[in-house]
């Protein structure tokens, strides 16, 4: 849990301003006298990370207690940005275990699965393989386009979803996983690109794109022609905002995504599907919010030279 300590500002001779740190948390954080933070400044805040590395965050989990929620609390860990998780079992029972957990890394990525005792397994989780938070979102919008087109062609076929289908909304999901794991790590983490007053947008859009991905699963399973024409609309739609989003910091990019906002509104009231269109609506007007709040970062930064916060690199 946080602790909460208040300091007093010294100032040094000269203009150098100080304060202390926690005895607790320099221990806790294997520093000592000499060794280097990273101080990450913005508007009203102040961030000290140790220099040069990345928190490692483990967790334990009790299989038993668990139940059948044992996969979920896995998954839960692995979005909010863990690197590390002990699950413990009766003895006996950790091989079970390995074959469930090893299930979820067909659409986890990074994520890798050892049996430590007969009563425990260690779930290892690797970095992210993304540059930055458009290039994952990019990714994954691309995903679900080919899965709507995959649906498509199989409906033209036939009718019956094929096993290549499921593999690509597998890989939806995971994408979907992998930024909601990004976001948690900038939030545990700070990262001096990025503006802490975008992190409660960019946990937004994590969901809203999460929640896209589930409606289309639950949507593709019984769809007729009809509704599955509407998603070769849908598609179209998702392949234009996988080319906005990695110009969200070009105030032109605006215009356009008010224009597919509308156009999503539009196709789905022509559609039995307008949950799901709705659905890709709030992706694109939360879109819209992170743009603006970009626009207000760029003028920060022109008011406070290189003092003002920046924003995450799209390169």
């Amino acid at each position: 849990m946080p602790r909460f300590h208040e300091r007093r500002i010294q100032q040094l001779r000269g203009s150098s301003y100080v304060i202390t740190l926690p005895k607790e948390w320099v221990e806790e954080s294997g520093l000592r006298k000499g060794s280097a933070v990273t101080v990450i400044a913005e508007r009203e805040l102040l961030r000290v990370v140790p220099a040069g590395r990345r928190t490692s965050v483990q967790l334990s989990l009790d299989a038993d207690l668990l139940g059948e929620l044992v996969e979920d609390a896995m998954v839960a860990c692995y979005e909010a940005g863990v690197s590390s998780v002990r699950v413990q079992t009766r003895r006996g029972r950790a091989e079970e275990l390995v074959v469930r957990s090893r299930r979820l890394r067909e659409r986890l990525q990074g994520m890798f699965v050892a049996l430590e005792s007969e009563g425990s397994i260690v779930v290892e989780i690797s970095g992210d393989p993304f540059r930055s938070i458009e290039q994952a979102l990019s990714v994954a919008l691309q995903s679900l386009v080919r899965a709507l087109r995959r649906a498509e062609s199989d409906m033209s076929t036939g009718g019956t979803p094929s096993p290549e289908l499921e593999e690509l909304l597998k890989d939806c999901s995971g994408y979907a996983s992998i930024l909601k794991r990004m976001v948690s790590q900038m939030v545990a983490i700070p990262d001096e690109q990025t503006p802490f007053y975008a992190l409660s947008i960019l946990t937004e859009i994590a969901s809203d794109l999460a929640r896209l991905v589930r409606e289309v699963e639950e949507a593709l399973a019984p769809a007729s022609r009809q509704e599955t024409l509407a998603m070769a609309h849908l598609a179209d739609a998702l392949e234009q905002l996988s080319a906005l989003v990695v110009e969200l910091r070009n105030s032109v990019v605006v215009d356009q995504l008010a224009d597919l906002a509308r156009s999503l509104r539009e196709a789905g009231r022509r559609t039995g599907l307008r949950s799901l269109f709705r659905r890709a609506e709030d992706l694109v007007s939360t879109l819209m919010r992170l743009n603006a709040l970009v626009m207000v970062a760029s003028e920060d930064r022109a008011d406070l030279g290189p003092r003002g916060p920046a924003w995450p690199s799209t390169t």
